[in-house]
């Protein structure tokens, strides 16, 4: 489990924040092909409410498929908001809207491909398949919240 320091300078208005995805591992048919994956938890860090700029970082989704051939497709769940449009963290009762991203210019939202996201798919040669993926994920500016520790659960899915 990922943690982040607390930053409480309430003059500054300072934010921890931390969003983990979890692990998720699919297993096919035993003479087919298996494969699993991990993700990095992303950890925003501290997010200044008057900063005009949102927070962005970067983590990954790391995949090694073994067996035959074939395509994959990887799925990140909403989360508590129960919305891919703005993913929320939570600290008690307050909320810190965010969300993920295929893309480094974060225009894809990642998801399970309804509500206009995108999911990352991969034609997999037979062999053995290890490779990192990039999740983008942004906090979004001038949001108003008291300072705390605020995170949320993101089900990273592969689907093969």
């Amino acid at each position: 489990m990922a943690t982040c320091n607390r930053s409480e300078n309430r003059a500054l208005g300072w934010t921890a924040a931390v969003l983990l995805l979890l692990a998720c591992t699919y297993t096919g048919n035993a003479n087919a092909q298996t494969c699993s994956i991990t993700a990095v938890p992303l950890n925003f860090g501290s997010y200044l409410p008057n900063d005009p700029v949102p927070l962005d970082i970067s983590g990954s989704v790391d995949v090694d498929c073994r067996g035959r051939r074939g395509t994959f497709v990887i799925t990140i769940g909403a989360g508590s908001s129960n919305d891919f449009g703005q993913r929320l963290m939570q600290s008690g009762t307050d909320a810190l809207a965010y969300n993920v991203y295929l893309d480094a210019a974060r225009s894809r939202v990642w998801g399970d491909g309804t509500s206009g996201t995108s999911t990352f798919s991969l034609f997999r040669p037979s062999g053995r398949l290890r490779q990192s993926f990039p999740v983008y994920g942004r906090v979004f500016a001038g949001q108003d919240v008291d300072p705390g520790v605020y995170s949320d659960n993101l089900l990273v899915t592969i689907i093969f």
